[in-house]
C-alpha cells in the first residue's frame, strides 16, 4: 500500500524515503507542490503558515522555496520513518528533531542548492535525492487510515482560518480541490482529493524569531476535533494520536471509525486557542 496515496504497489520495497520539503507561504511562488502525496500546513511566527510538502510515489527535480524545519514535524516525519528537507532551523529546534532520530537533509547536503543569497533562495532537487538513496527497504505503513470515506451534506467552498492574517481557501470540482488563494507554480499545483482539518494544542517552541516574534509548536499528539472534507461532503470526527510515532485516527460521533479515500489528502492543523498568545482557529463552509 502506498503509505501516503492509499493505493496498492506493485513492490514492498523502494528505493528511496519519504521525504518532507518545508516550503513557506510567503513567497512569491511555490515548487513541486504538484508532485506531493500529501501536505500539511502549520502555524508558525507572526499569524503566518508554512507547508510540509511529502514525496514518495513522485520525486520532483525541483522543490521549494526550502525553509527551516519546526518541531512540528516530528509527529509528521515519525511514523514514516521521514526525512526533512530544510534550509536550517534554530538550535533548540535542530536539537529537538535530531533527538527524535530524524535525518535532515539542509543546505550543504548534494541536491539541495541555492538560486540566489536571498530567504528564499534554497530549492532542492527532490528526484536526485531518491534517484541517489538506494534504500532497500519495506514501504512505509499508511499514515492514514486507508477505506471508504462516507461523509454527509455538501461543502465545495472551505476556508480554513489560522490567524487574523492567514486563511487558507479552497473550492471543490471535478473529484478534487483547489486553493483558491495559493502562490503555486502555474501547471504546478497540489489538487487534494480530501482535506482533513483538525484542531491542534500549541505550545511555546522555546525561542524567539529574529523579529522577536513568538514561535509556536502544533502539537498533532492526543486527540482532537476534526471535520474531514472528501468528494464534496464532510464529516465531524474526533482525531487521536498516541504519540509522535503512531499514526493518527478519526472517529465519528458515535465512536466508530473514519475512514480516508485513497488519493492526495491536505492537513490543516488549526490552533485550538488553548495557548492565550495563539487565538483559536476556525473552518467555514
Amino acid at each position: 500500500m502506498q503509505p501516503l496515496l492509499c493505493t496498492k504497489v506493485s513492490s514492498a520495497a523502494t528505493t528511496h524515503p519519504v521525504y518532507i520539503a518545508k516550503i513557506p507561504n510567503t513567497a512569491s511562488v511555490q515548487y513541486g507542490l504538484g508532485s506531493a502525496d500529501f501536505v500539511y500546513e502549520e502555524l508558525v511566527e507572526g499569524g503566518i503558515t508554512r507547508l510540509g510538502a511529502f514525496y514518495y510515489s513522485t520525486l520532483p527535480s525541483k522543490a521549494g522555496p526550502i525553509r527551516s524545519t519546526r518541531l512540528t514535524d516530528i509527529a509528521l516525519a515519525k511514523p514514516l520513518n521521514a526525512q526533512i528537507v530544510t534550509s536550517g532551523g534554530a538550535p533548540p529546534t535542530i536539537q529537538g528533531v535530531q533527538a527524535a532520530g530524524i535525518t535532515l537533509i539542509g543546505q550543504g547536503a548534494p541536491h539541495v542548492y541555492r538560486v540566489n543569497s536571498g530567504i528564499y533562495g534554497v530549492m532542492a532537487d527532490i528526484r536526485g535525492m531518491g534517484a541517489d538513496a538506494h534504500q532497500p527497504s519495506a514501504t512505509p505503513k499508511p499514515l492514514l487510515p486507508c477505506g471508504v470515506f462516507k461523509g454527509a451534506g455538501s461543502a465545495t467552498n472551505i476556508s480554513v482560518t489560522f490567524s487574523g492574517s492567514s486563511t487558507t481557501r479552497w473550492s471543490y470540482a471535478g473529484g478534487q480541490y483547489t486553493m483558491t488563494n495559493g502562490i503555486m507554480a502555474p501547471g504546478d499545483v497540489f489538487h487534494p482529493n480530501t482535506i482533513i482539518v483538525v484542531k491542534v494544542d500549541t505550545t511555546d517552541a522555546g525561542y524567539r524569531d529574529p523579529a522577536g516574534n513568538y514561535v509556536p509548536r502544533s502539537e498533532f499528539r492526543g486527540t482532537g476535533k476534526a471535520i474531514i472534507f472528501s468528494g464534496g461532503k464532510l464529516l465531524i470526527a474526533t482525531w487521536h494520536k498516541s504519540s509522535d510515532d503512531s499514526t493518527p485516527t478519526f472517529t465519528d460521533g458515535k465512536g466508530r471509525p473514519v475512514y480516508i479515500n485513497p488519493g492526495r489528502t491536505m492537513l490543516e492543523m488549526i490552533p485550538s486557542g488553548n495557548d492565550p498568545q495563539v487565538p483559536a482557529g476556525h473552518v467555514t463552509y
